[in-house]
């Protein structure tokens, strides 16, 4: 018993140091410098058909700052140590990503999404097309085709799963890691892309295993169709053992079976899907897609219609300008109260040379009874401020409007996808601690 208590001590010690380490500025920064240039490293690695593949890009431009950056630098890196000569267009993917991130990340809106993979596209597009004609280049055309969609899906995926993250983009963001990990093997038999496919299998959804199997077939790597062996993992995984620890071994036992159905030997897969398989053990649950049925499915499209309402009522705010102040109306007023009752209405020469600019400055008028046209000009002129102040109210009022319009339609967005999770769990915002310390003297 005390040997346990002493454990547990000494692992309650060893949480708090790494707490303490991690609310460290600097080891923090250190860890998402880390972060964005290993994740560019990696991702520059993708391949299909032996070329290499721009998804590096997408990740790039989905970034701004020195996040982008770092993971431009990281790609660039990348490029080189994994392909060589051949990765020179990946170099200049990652630059070039890298420089517009810099320098437009931060002017693209929100409600444009499509912008990003338009420019992840074009810059591929273009890049292909000097190096065939300047270097040479022997890439097929199927390939340079299939670089420019692979580009325009990145800059569309990983923005999507940065910003709001579901199951789906979730699903989708592990096929891609699981095929450019593929690539990376420091070890003979421990490869990254096998350990990040048993992951997947045991400690994710069913589709997500699917995608790993699919991109360790794409990056041809093994004989074994994995597509097959992670299905089988993912069905082995749903039994109920009686102890957790038995799950992780379903991505080997699942390579075993189809290694043996289809006469292929090839064991380098299978020491990276055991670890895989304990590592997926510690994954957090995976996020389930919405069930609309019913009830639930009804008040999600009345949910839905509404924030649709609100948002055209907000596009109608937008496109709809307010009227303009009448500058004119205000001096025909005064010219009808200054001169309708002077005597030399009918013959006055000046009474047609009476502009908008006197309003401007009253004392320029030029007439034979200035003490009763200039102190009408006055009252116009303050008329006339008074009308450009209630002007710019309305218009202040109409921004405040377009920005509650939006923030309900967000709201009732939200409401309605977190409607079928409604009996879990919700997750914390933020989580708060407590800690004291003593003060020397």
């Amino acid at each position: 018993m005390e040997m346990i208590a002493s454990m547990e001590t000494y692992l309650r010690r060893g949480r708090r140091t790494c707490q303490r380490l991690l609310l460290n500025p600097k080891i923090r920064t250190g860890g998402v410098v880390l972060l964005c240039g290993g994740s560019g490293f990696l991702l520059s690695a993708a391949s299909l058909g032996n070329y290499p593949q721009p998804l590096a890009m997408g990740l790039i431009l989905a970034m701004s700052g020195w996040h982008a950056a770092v993971m431009s630098l990281g790609a660039m890196l990348g490029y080189w140590v994994f392909w060589g000569i051949a990765g020179l267009q990946g170099l200049v993917w990652s630059a070039s990503g890298g420089l517009l991130a810099l320098l437009l990340a931060r002017h693209i809106p929100e409600e444009q999404p499509l912008i990003l993979p338009a420019i992840a596209a074009f810059l591929t597009a273009l890049t292909g097309l000097l190096f065939q004609l300047v270097l040479r280049d022997t890439v097929p055309v199927p390939v340079y085709f299939l670089r420019i969609l692979l580009a325009a899906g990145a800059g569309l995926l990983f923005p999507v799963a940065l910003g709001r993250r579901t199951a789906v983009t979730d699903w989708l963001v592990g096929g891609v890691a699981v095929l450019a990990l593929a690539q990376a093997s420091p070890a003979p038999y421990l490869g990254l892309g096998y350990l990040a496919a048993g992951a997947l299998a045991v400690g994710s959804a069913f589709p997500a295993a699917v995608l790993g199997g699919l991109g360790l077939d794409l990056a041809q790597v093994t004989n074994v169709p994995m597509t097959a062996v992670l299905c089988l993992a993912g069905v082995i995984r749903m039994v109920p053992f009686e102890r957790k620890w038995m799950r992780c071994l379903a991505p080997g036992a699942a390579c075993l079976v189809v290694m043996a159905i289809c006469g292929i030997r090839d064991y380098t897969p299978l020491p990276g899907l055991i670890l895989g398989g304990g590592l997926g053990i510690l994954m957090p649950p995976s996020q389930e897609t919405a069930r609309r049925r019913g009830e639930t499915g009804l008040a999600q499209v009345r949910l839905e219609l509404g924030a649709e309402v609100l948002g055209v009522t907000q596009q109608l705010f937008l496109e709809t300008a307010p009227p303009p102040v009448d500058a004119s109306a205000v001096l025909q007023k005064v010219r009808q109260r200054a001169c309708g009752s002077c005597s030399a209405r009918n013959s006055c020469p000046q009474q047609s040379s009476l502009d908008i600019s006197l309003l401007q400055n009253p004392l320029d008028a030029q007439c034979r009874k200035s003490g009763r046209l200039i102190p009408e000009l006055r009252r116009g002129q303050e008329l006339l401020k008074l009308l450009k102040a209630d002007s710019a109210r309305q218009s202040e009022y109409r921004a405040a409007m377009v920005q509650q319009y939006q923030f309900l339609g967000d709201f009732l967005r939200g409401l309605a996808d977190d409607l079928p999770r409604r009996g879990q769990r919700p997750r914390a915002w933020f989580r708060a601690e407590a800690a004291a310390r003593s003060r020397s003297k």
